[in-house]
């Protein structure tokens, strides 16, 4: 039973969500959202004025979702930096693999919201508070010699990158097993790609 204004938000919200996931959206209608939500036209209307003020809205609400679950990671014991680290990306993965729908809307997003100045901006915000938990725990790492002494910030950013390129991967191959992507390419990451004890360092020239 939706009880708040909030309650009844959500629910359109993840209502557009499985609307968004089955039809595109230039081909999604409001009356469409509205038939998902159980809710009629004039209702949709009182919480959004039009379908792209809807889809930005869900990018918000997949966004924050995203970096709650990455901060609730990086709060959580861990017996090291490294395992901490692992905890946060899979929290990003697990953010899709519970609500797959995110990844077949994903394509859209980034063609239809990312274009746009106001959400261009908070994805920059996002992504800044997501760089700085991420640099964070590369720091903690580098002060308990966990970690080479690298620039934290540089290092986040940069797996942050790659991480947003395992995702996409499973934009373009749907039945790509996302945490097995995010663990190999973790173990890269923590690991390298230089045998134990190989006499090769891998310095730029």
């Amino acid at each position: 039973m939706v009880n708040t204004a909030n309650d009844r938000r959500l629910e359109i919200l993840e209502a557009a969500t499985r609307a968004f996931a089955h039809t595109p959206f230039n081909s999604t209608t409001m009356d469409d959202i509205a038939l998902e939500a159980g809710v009629s036209k004039g209702t949709l209307y009182l919480y959004f004025r039009s379908k792209r003020e809807l889809f930005t809205a869900l990018y918000v609400h997949i966004a924050l979702r995203q970096l709650a679950a990455m901060q609730e990671a990086a709060r959580l014991p861990s017996p090291s930096q490294v395992e901490r680290l692992r905890a946060v990306f899979a929290a990003v993965v697990q953010t899709y693999t519970t609500q797959p729908e995110y990844i077949s809307l994903m394509p859209d997003l980034v063609q239809q919201v990312m274009v746009e100045a106001e959400s261009m901006a908070l994805t920059q915000m996002y992504n800044a508070q997501a760089t700085q938990l991420i640099a964070g725990i590369i720091q903690a790492g580098i002060d308990e010699n966990c970690f080479r002494p690298v620039d934290a910030s540089l290092a986040a950013i940069t797996v942050q990158n790659s991480v947003a390129g395992v995702l996409g991967r499973a934009m373009q191959q749907p039945e790509a097993d996302l945490t097995a992507s995010l663990d190999f390419f973790l173990d890269l990451v923590f690991n390298g790609l230089l045998s134990k004890g190989s006499n090769e360092h891998a310095t730029p020239s």
